[in-house]
């Protein structure tokens, strides 16, 4: 091996970063653009006037960036421009889910294939089936709006630009502004630095919950083909992991091991792989309009860690994510299976039970109704 390999092979082993028992992980995510990536609604206006950060009067053809406003110490009005977190997560999301269909749930195959990919596990979904349990999985990330860093505003700019097609303004067709349909404005904002934080809960990350349990059921399969489908496909978006549903509770829950739920846990190595999977969409944040764009800069994560301080870290490049690892902590524990089917049958019976008490109240009232008749 030559000097430069054993040099290169050193610096990789310096620049590894490995964090064990991680509890939970928070991040800073700084952005840099120019002009405006997420337009608010034409009502806007309305407050704007109120607020006397708009003067005269206003139409719908102004597009107004979103905004994060706040009283200063004279009481007056002034904001900071912002993208919200709906915008940014779309855009974290976006190369495997441009858009979403429910009419995927027509096809078994796609379906339950669609959804063990890293990026419907990560960003959350909610699918209603008419009559049957909701499928519905909360992600683990979470994400504030984007706002504007320094000083506050208390004025509005404009550009105006030319289109195509008639527009009719909020106020009637009176006024000369609104006769003239081929201008429309768009609030100018420049050059900005934006900040949004955030986290990811690895606790709600590693369970798949198959069971309407605590209203939380992910995927709606017990046995069939249906199943196997969506455990290959799982197995394919794994790291080194079979996966198969059990029953985990977790031990300071107030059921205990008594009513587990049944569910997938995911191992350290899928997990690990979920969060680069995801720090590497946030860090590739690229929004671009006609007339203005939006990037990450870089991203400043925080590790929690069990029993120890956080540790903090930059993120700049794809090959930073590379060199990292989380080992996460497991807060569930699997249950005894034979402990639960006793739980199981015992409510079934109580539940027999209740249907042939109600059964028989209704047969004696008909009886008796039969019988004041005669």
């Amino acid at each position: 091996m030559d000097r430069t390999t054993i040099i290169k092979n050193c610096q990789k082993i310096f620049m590894e970063k490995h964090f064990k028992n991680v509890q939970s992980i928070e991040f800073e995510l700084n952005l840099e653009g120019n002009g405006c990536v997420n337009f608010d609604s034409s009502e806007q206006s309305f407050f704007l006037r109120e607020s006397n950060l708009l003067k005269g009067k206003s139409y719908n053809n102004i597009l107004f960036t979103k905004k994060n406003f706040r009283k200063n110490e004279d009481g007056e009005y002034e904001y900071h421009v912002k993208v919200s977190s709906e915008c940014l997560r779309h855009n974290i999301f976006k190369e495997y889910m441009p858009f979403h269909s429910p009419t995927i749930m027509q096809c078994p195959n796609i379906f339950y294939t669609a959804l063990t990919h890293p990026a419907y596990l990560l960003r959350g979904y909610m699918f209603t089936q008419g009559g049957v349990n909701t499928l519905k999985r909360k992600g683990p990330l979470y994400i504030t709006d984007a706002e504007e860093i320094g000083e506050w505003r208390k004025e509005i700019a404009f550009d105006f630009h030319t289109r195509s097609g008639e527009k009719e303004s909020n106020l009637g067709k009176g006024d000369d502004d609104t006769k003239d349909t081929s201008l429309y404005k768009i609030e100018t904002v420049g050059n900005l630095q934006y900040k949004a934080k955030g986290g990811i809960d690895v606790s709600e990350l590693q369970f798949i919950s198959a069971d309407p349990l605590y209203d939380r059921m992910a995927i709606d399969v017990d046995g069939g083909e249906n199943q196997k489908i969506y455990l290959n496909a799982l197995e394919k978006n794994c790291v080194n992991f079979k996966p198969e549903f059990k029953y985990y509770y977790l031990p300071n829950s107030y059921c205990g091991d008594e009513w587990a739920e049944r569910g997938i846990l995911l191992n350290q190595e899928t997990t690990n792989m979920m969060i680069k999977y995801l720090l590497e969409n946030m860090l590739n944040i690229s929004i671009q309009r006609r007339n203005a764009y939006l990037k990450t800069n870089n991203i400043i994560l925080t590790v929690n860690i069990k029993n120890s301080n956080s540790e903090k870290i930059t993120i700049n490049t794809l090959e930073d994510i590379e060199h990292l690892s989380f080992d996460c902590c497991v807060k569930y524990v699997e249950s005894d299976l034979e402990k639960i089917q006793k739980n199981q049958d015992m409510v079934d019976i109580l539940k027999k039970q209740k249907e042939e008490k109600k059964q028989s109240k209704k047969l004696s009232k008909n009886n008796n109704t039969d019988k004041t008749e005669e």
